[in-house]
């Protein structure tokens, strides 16, 4: 609080304005501790962290403290701003405010993306940054200032009279309202902040001597320091033949093997200590889990440890939770402090995080949340207004529903019905069971072939409709000036994913129902008496397969397209190729998606899960012991699966791998060479391996 404005609560009228500066300037007099220290006063206080040095030892010489910079820096640019202002409706976007074209356009060389991640380059390194608000008209512009080329200079009346910025030998003088200043609080310096990086210094310079010193030591050979020690002294000629010869060794890697030949009682005695004495593997993990945590960065985002895409994802969130949006938080506020003002009107600085991914993910919780509370029977609006949905009252009934299967406490249970025991499968009736001569495995093939495509034509489309989608997803973030396009990517992977979950879920219901048909000894289209298996389509190891296969399929499909837009973004900055010509080149990798890759990614997902479903099912019937790997009877298949040099034919246990490591053809497990474009099938067999009938 302003020291105006604390003596002028203790006032139970307000005071005159000369009253209170009377007030103040003997309060000051009668208070030296008030004042600014005379040597301060109008000095500029240069920071004594160096911030040259947090560049050149940590973050260009520190792999993870780069790694970790370099993630919050580029994440935080990702989350697009805007102006607000209060009307009757609420918030409402300032488009045509003066600092909307702000954001839009800072200055001729910077956007808006990249001075916030300088800015939070700045601060996790130095501890503080500095914005220059330039105004001509009504045009503004705001450029970074370097923070180790910035001092604040103290004022007797106030905190900061203003800023000494020196260029070189040249020292310029800002006016306070010209610089934005943000900082991460220092509670021992009223002048600086304090970084992450300055408090992670020694450890940071822990690490980089341990990575020196491993390397001096494989530089020679790993050979610890040590001492020759004579029982007597030797004489002059033999001293200068060992200092000539020891001179020879350290030369180069020439001699590096060459014994050392010592005569008399001359013993070797090892001062050094080698990696493992140092425990050297060891300490530089607990270093870099140690500097993560200081940037707020989990481990596995900074590719410390390794990671599933669950916990990369769940690393992801609490990241953005933690670390970036409470950053982001506390630079709006200094933007509305400093700048806002300036810019005339009542408008402030927001951002917008309904596309991030801790958002959308929150999002989601809270929709399966509001749904728990919506099937108790809580009304809409009742769950809108306690989970804070954001819903106009109007949008949301005041009326709750009970489902229709619920029943009251006392109605007796209805009996379960007894199934029939399930007869042997015979040949006559079964289509991919007890196969045992080539024309049989071969219409096996065929009729399993034929649904197949149907199932690969129906999701291609869906796949390629949603390239689509992300095609112009990305192209409106770069034509919007963003420049981090991964994250746009990763933005869509909910989308993704209930794209290929429910294209799992159907083929896998669709061809284990087959064979759960085929088992009951009745063909699927004729419909003439129920089912005598039933099989399961969604159990709860059905429903973690999915999740799993869906979860790596995700991975890999976003990989592929964030390094096919890199490649064609680094490819049109290297000729030097405008931005509309570059969006142009992301439009294309999204194109080249639209024909082979959509149908690549469908054959694929429904060929694993076609095959995991008619394996699921033979499990659960209980009667099928063995299965048999089937290749595709045409002349288009892999080496690895054909017959005579494949695993064609092969039969293993129904939970045995086959010899080339997959459980099933188009196994998600298994490497991208055996599984994609794959079109292999399996039959079954209710007798073991070897078994005849």
């Amino acid at each position: 609080m302003r020291l105006r404005e604390r003596i002028g609560r203790m006032f139970l009228g307000a005071p005159s304005p000369d009253a209170l500066e009377d007030l103040l300037r003997r309060a000051i007099a009668a208070n030296p501790a008030l004042a600014i220290p005379s040597y301060l006063g109008g000095r500029p206080v240069w920071n004594t962290w160096s911030v040259q040095k947090a560049i050149e030892e940590g973050y260009r010489a520190h792999d993870v403290v780069y790694s970790c910079v370099r993630r919050l820096s580029t994440d935080a640019a990702s989350v697009p701003w805007r102006m607000m202002t209060m009307t009757a409706d609420g918030p409402q976007p300032a488009e045509n405010h003066r600092g909307s074209k702000l954001i839009a356009h800072p200055n001729p060389r910077f956007s808006w993306q990249d001075m916030i991640e300088l800015l939070t380059i700045d601060l996790n390194l130095g501890g503080e940054g500095y914005w220059l608000h330039l105004v001509a008209g009504q045009s503004d512009e705001v450029w970074r200032l370097r923070p180790d080329r910035v001092a604040p200079r103290p004022g007797e009346q106030t905190v900061i009279s203003g800023y000494d910025y020196k260029v070189g030998e040249r020292t310029f003088s800002l006016k306070p309202e010209e610089v934005v200043r943000f900082a991460f609080f220092d509670p021992g310096d009223d002048y600086h902040g304090l970084s992450p990086l300055r408090a992670l210094a020694r450890v940071v310079d822990t690490d980089n001597e341990g990575i020196d010193w491993n390397k001096a030591s494989l530089q020679n050979r790993a050979t610890p320091a040590g001492a020759l020690i004579a029982k007597s002294a030797p004489t002059g000629d033999q001293m200068e033949d060992l200092r000539d010869y020891l001179s020879r060794r350290a030369e180069g890697p020439a001699n590096a093997r060459k014994p050392l030949v010592l005569w008399g009682d001359l013993t070797w005695q090892q001062f050094g200590l080698s990696p493992q004495d140092m425990d050297f593997i060891e300490g530089s993990k607990l270093n870099a889990r140690r500097i993560c945590n200081g940037f707020g960065v989990p481990p596995i985002i900074a590719g410390v440890v390794d990671s599933t895409f669950d916990n990369y994802r769940l690393g992801r969130r609490t990241m953005w939770e933690d670390t970036i949006i409470p950053f982001l938080s506390d630079q709006r506020g200094a933007l509305n402090l400093q700048l806002a003002p300036l810019l005339g009107g009542d408008a402030t600085f927001d951002f917008d995080l309904s596309q991030t991914p801790a958002v959308r993910e929150a999002q989601r919780e809270r929709a399966n949340e509001a749904k728990t509370y919506f099937d108790m029977g809580f009304s809409p609006r009742a769950i809108n207004e306690h989970l804070g949905l954001g819903f106009a009252p109007e949008d949301a009934p005041e009326t709750g529903f009970i489902s229709a299967m619920l029943l009251p406490v006392n109605t007796p249970p209805v009996p379960t019905p007894v199934l029939p025991p399930i007869p042997k499968p015979t040949q006559a009736t079964s289509r991919s069971i007890n196969l045992r001569t080539e024309v049989q495995r071969t219409a096996h093939w065929r009729r399993f072939d034929r649904q197949r495509q149907a199932w690969e034509r129906a999701i291609a489309a869906h796949v390629s409709t949603r390239f689509a989608q992300e095609r112009e997803q990305v192209v409106a973030a770069w034509d919007g000036g963003n420049r981090y396009l991964d994250s746009v990517v990763d933005a869509g992977c909910p989308e993704w994913e209930q794209l290929l979950t429910t294209a799992w879920r159907a083929v896998i219901e669709h061809f284990g129902g087959e064979v759960a048909d085929q088992l009951s000894g009745r063909s699927r289209a004729l419909r003439i008496a129920p089912p005598l298996t039933y099989f399961a389509a969604w159990d709860a190891n059905i429903q973690e397969f999915v999740r799993r296969a869906v979860g790596e399929s995700i991975t890999q499909i976003s990989e592929t397209t964030k390094l096919a837009i890199r490649e064609q973004i680094a490819e049109g900055l290297d000729n030097n190729e405008s931005s509309r010509e570059i969006a142009a080149r992301i439009r294309e990798v999204f194109d080249e998606a639209d024909t082979y890759r959509s149908y690549l990614i469908a054959r694929t997902e429904v060929g694993g899960a076609a095959n995991y479903g008619a394996q699921e099912s033979a499990r659960q019937s209980g009667v099928v012991e063995t299965k048999t790997w089937i290749s595709s009877r045409d002349d288009r298949v892999r080496d690895s699966h054909a017959p005579g040099t494949g695993v064609d034919g092969e039969t293993v246990g129904l939970d045995e791998p086959y010899s080339n490591g997959l459980y099933q053809p188009g196994d998600p497990n298994g490497p991208a060479s055996e599984i994609c474009n794959c079109r292999c099938v399996e039959g079954y067999s209710t007798g073991a391996v070897g078994e005849e009938e």
